[in-house]
């Protein structure tokens, strides 16, 4: 049986810069079972890419290498609160950037055994793979939900929490 979650809103910490913040905040949840009623025994670790450096028209150049979120988390588990960076390209501005994301799948020993494998709408097996944008100072729950080997297939939502 899988219970009730609580989603808290308190710790809160921001950052004050001279003309703008480069932090947004993520905590990533595991709640993916492999099929209905098996709650998956994977540990997961989130990752996630910025833009470091966009060309005059705004179009992203060069990304960030892959950076954790957080420690690898199994099912029921949260990362916590965890900045990230946002690089928007307009220097002086309410700002967002779109940040990619992946998830690795890490053993029993803490080794990276390769991205996570989720089944699609025509029933292949891919690896995660998505993104969302996200603005400055803002707050997102990262939810994976759904299931991993079975319909209806597995997801990340993501819930603005401030």
């Amino acid at each position: 049986m899988v219970l009730p979650i609580i989603f808290t809103q308190a710790g809160y910490e921001t950052n004050t810069t001279e003309y703008s913040d480069t932090t947004a905040w993520i905590k990533f949840y595991n709640f993916l079972f492999e099929k209905e009623g098996q709650p998956t025994a994977l540990k997961l670790q989130y990752q996630y890419q910025y833009p470091i450096e966009y060309d005059a028209k705004g179009n992203v150049i060069r990304k960030s290498a892959w950076t954790n979120v957080g420690t690898p988390v199994l099912f029921g588990e949260t990362t916590g609160w965890v900045p990230v960076i946002v690089h928007k390209s307009v220097a002086v501005s309410a700002g967002t950037a779109r940040l990619d994301y992946k998830i690795k799948v890490i053993d029993a020993s803490g080794n990276d055994t390769g991205d996570l494998q989720v089944m699609n709408s025509s029933s292949k097996f891919v690896n995660y793979s998505d993104f969302w944008n996200a603005s400055l100072g803002r707050r997102y729950h990262h939810v994976i939900s759904g299931m991993r080997a079975a319909k209806p297939t597995s997801a990340v939502r993501q819930f603005t929490a401030l």
